[in-house]
């Protein structure tokens, strides 16, 4: 017997396959991580893709950060190939060519390591603490 569950909660969307094999229950998720700008919905993994396709990017993660207007805004922390030319601008404007420009980041940082833990997940808590010391989340 598989059942398909979807849930919500907490600031989190997931969907969930669960399954009976002989007498034991097994239920994994996946969790769906959502940034807010404005009123529109952006999905980390979508603008990460989109930046990773670039030749000289090696690595990336995004995180929303505090941004008066829209509530929060699209940031990219990404790691660059040796000998690596390309800027902040030229990697944007790469991302317009690859999504919508609502969802491509506002700012890039660049950074020699993506904090991730054991198994491979980026710890998004870490690269957005900095930027949301002191401020609550204006998003409604």
């Amino acid at each position: 017997m598989n059942r398909l569950i979807a849930f919500a909660g907490g600031g989190l969307v997931g969907l969930g396959l669960l399954y009976l094999s002989r007498t034991l229950w097994m239920l994994w998720l996946l969790h769906i991580i959502v940034l807010i700008s404005g009123a529109e919905n952006i999905y980390p993994a979508e603008v990460e893709n989109a930046l990773m396709s670039h030749p000289q990017i090696l690595d990336a993660a995004v995180v929303g950060i505090p941004d008066e207007k829209w509530g929060e805004t699209v940031m990219g922390f990404v790691i660059l190939a040796e000998d690596s030319s390309i800027n902040e601008n030229e990697i944007i404007a790469y991302s317009r060519e690859k999504i919508a420009g609502f969802k491509c980041p506002k700012t890039i940082k660049f950074v020699n390591e993506i904090p991730r833990n054991p198994t491979g997940k980026v710890l998004r808590k870490d690269l957005r603490e900095p930027y949301w010391k002191g401020k609550q989340r204006n998003i409604s």
